[in-house]
């Protein structure tokens, strides 16, 4: 919004299942939350206009009809539909997504890990995933990737020549990877209870760590 890079007809329509009792409630709750974690970083005047854009509907996402009566409204634009729930709601929200016409070319589905339990069942949600929309449309996705400390290994690693000489096992002896995080669960126990911090935090935020640590230069 600052650098008015976002097209005029932008915006982000939010679906879930916890109710709000008005949009504002809704806008001042994600305005709280964003500046509880971004601080005085914040362009406050741009986010309270990114918010304007903003809409929230709260339903049943286990249920594919109910997500397409609550989007009716987005047919014919061009769709970004990011899933950041549990895995065991992908496939209805997909199914509920292509039912009403949402998944139509050039629409992308977003994927937040984990994806599945097991091989088993991410072999399962893969399968249904791509009798809805093309592989090519997909994207599965990891938001620790973006952090900026994460990202900033890369260039750390492969674009400081002092370090990316001596960074090899001659040189260093261990490696810990701390994840200091002082969250708590935050309203996800119905999650954790099922998935548990190993398929939350291990397999994929640590070990992708892990990797963009030891990994030879892409």
């Amino acid at each position: 919004m600052r650098d008015r890079l976002l097209p005029a007809n932008f915006h982000v329509h939010a679906v879930a299942k916890h109710p709000f009792e008005t949009q504002e409630a809704f806008r001042d709750w994600l305005l709280e939350r964003v500046h509880a974690r971004a601080g005085d970083a914040v362009d406050m005047d741009a986010l309270r206009e990114l918010l304007q854009r903003t809409a929230y509907t709260s339903i049943d996402l286990s249920k594919p009809e109910a997500l397409g009566a609550a989007l009716k409204l987005e047919t014919g634009a061009r769709l970004l539909s990011y899933l950041a729930v549990p895995p065991d709601l992908f496939v209805p929200i997909a199914q509920g997504l292509k039912a009403a016409g949402l998944l139509e070319d050039p629409a992308r589905l977003l994927l937040e890990k984990p994806i599945g339990r097991d091989l088993a069942s991410a072999l399962e949600i893969n399968a249904a995933i791509a009798a809805c929309v093309p592989e090519s449309r997909v994207f599965r996705l990891d938001h620790y990737l973006g952090k900026a400390t994460v990202q900033n290994l890369l260039a750390l690693r492969f674009g400081n020549t002092l370090l990316e000489a001596v960074w090899s096992r001659r040189w260093i002896e261990r490696v810990d990877i701390l994840v200091a995080e002082t969250a708590g669960v935050d309203g996800r126990e119905q999650y954790y209870s099922r998935y548990g911090a190993l398929r939350d935090m291990v397999q994929n935020h640590m070990l992708q760590l892990l990797c963009l640590i030891a990994m030879e230069p892409p």
